[in-house]
């Protein structure tokens, strides 16, 4: 995690958060791109697992994300995550939980159209390709809950954001945002 929270800044005026962390910044070819390459692409799960143990580990440090009630990874198109075999999401929140305890709950965010991956996409381009992608199917579960959100890579934050929008709308949900690594 680190002091200058460029991260926080993507979301301002768009997004209300609680709290928003980053254990990397994500800047040239880096190990760190090696590592993400290595459990989105390469079916390194087991790295995927560890990165979020190390993610976790650093949350765990900060009062800020001490009142978590659950843990809910950025979901996969069914389609992609076949074609995968598993989300990199889940694994980096297996790693979470695993140091800080929270429960995990993957059916309640649910990503139903399936998009066009996001690499190439300037920002505005993100932004549409994100929008209404998710629903919510467990309402109840998440009424007056503090849910952390965990994503492998935000960039311009747009996925994040098109989550963010669909989970704010559950009544007296707080929000707050982890993720492996930011794009600067």
């Amino acid at each position: 995690m680190f002091e200058d929270n460029s991260l926080a800044r993507k979301f301002w005026g768009r997004v209300k958060l609680e709290n928003v962390a980053a254990h990397y910044k994500l800047t040239g070819n880096t190990a760190v791109k090696s590592i993400i390459h290595q459990v989105k692409y390469k079916g390194n799960t087991a790295l995927g697992v560890t990165m979020g143990e190390v993610l976790g580990a650093t949350l765990v440090k900060s009062s800020l994300f001490g009142g978590i009630d659950m843990l809910v990874p950025v979901p996969l198109h069914l389609k992609k995550k076949r074609l995968r075999g598993y989300n990199q999401c889940d694994l980096l929140v297996e790693g979470i939980s695993s140091v800080m305890g929270f429960p995990i709950v993957k059916s309640v965010l649910v990503r139903e159209k399936h998009n066009s991956t996001q690499t190439k996409k300037n920002r505005y381009e993100r932004y549409i390709n994100s929008k209404e992608i998710f629903c919510i199917k467990d309402t109840e579960a998440l009424k007056n809950k503090h849910v952390l959100l965990v994503d492998d890579v935000i960039t311009t934050g747009a996925t994040m954001e098109a989550c963010a929008g669909t989970l704010l709308e559950v009544e007296g949900l707080k929000l707050s945002v982890a993720t492996l690594a930011v794009g600067v």
